[in-house]
């Protein structure tokens, strides 16, 4: 999008559910940035006198809608990622917290390759842009059935 400060790229991992949440991971709350007693419930928790109890689940917060922070206004809504978050350090098996890694396709046989070097990990990676041959690849790794692509 032409209009955001911060541009992604299409490279990423995606990790089994289990091992997230084995760390202390959770799926991300979604707040309708347009709803006000929402907004406001949470502005008031986050500097009440007592907001220190609650520091252990505000990064789980995130708002979708019209943003309402500095800067122009504009939709932002993530919540299609299903998004986790773990407070501090994931850390990580490549083989067996990985299921699979994101990068454009003329970059999958090198990122494949950086994994299984780095770690003895067969990592399969996938072109995001691509849905059709990534969900053909995907169905064909053994660590992955059951999965619905």
């Amino acid at each position: 999008m032409a209009n955001r400060r911060v541009h992604f790229e299409s490279y990423g991992l995606a990790f089994f559910e289990s091992a997230v949440r084995a760390q202390g991971g959770n799926p991300v709350i979604y707040i309708d940035s347009s709803h006000v007693p929402n907004i406001a419930a949470l502005k008031n928790l986050a500097v009440s006198p007592n907001c220190h109890q609650f520091k252990e689940f505000f990064h789980l917060f995130q708002t979708f809608g019209m943003s309402f922070g500095s800067g122009p206004r504009r939709d932002i809504d993530f919540r299609w990622e299903r998004e986790w978050r773990v407070q501090g350090n994931l850390q990580i098996d490549h083989g067996a917290d990985v299921a699979f890694g994101l990068c454009p396709e003329e970059e999958i046989t090198y990122f494949e390759g950086l994994v299984y070097k780095a770690s003895g990990a067969v990592v399969p990676f996938i072109d995001p842009r691509n849905y059709q041959a990534a969900s053909v690849k995907l169905k064909a790794v053994p660590k992955l059935k059951g999965f619905a692509f």
